[in-house]
């Protein structure tokens, strides 16, 4: 009986971790995205502006 409550613990405790890291990754994961395309852009313009001058 000790086992299969310990189980059901750990279990739970698993399922509601796992959960909670699963959103914070996402929000981070999406956050991430818009960081490299900001930066993709900036480096774009530079490249636009560039070539602009340059010739």
């Amino acid at each position: 009986m000790g086992s299969t409550i310990g189980s059901f613990t750990l279990y739970s405790v698993y399922a509601t971790v796992a959960h909670k890291i699963q959103e914070k990754l996402t929000f981070i994961a999406t956050k991430m995205d818009f960081i490299l395309g900001c930066i993709t852009g900036v480096v774009g313009i530079g490249n636009v502006i560039y070539f602009l001058f340059r010739g």
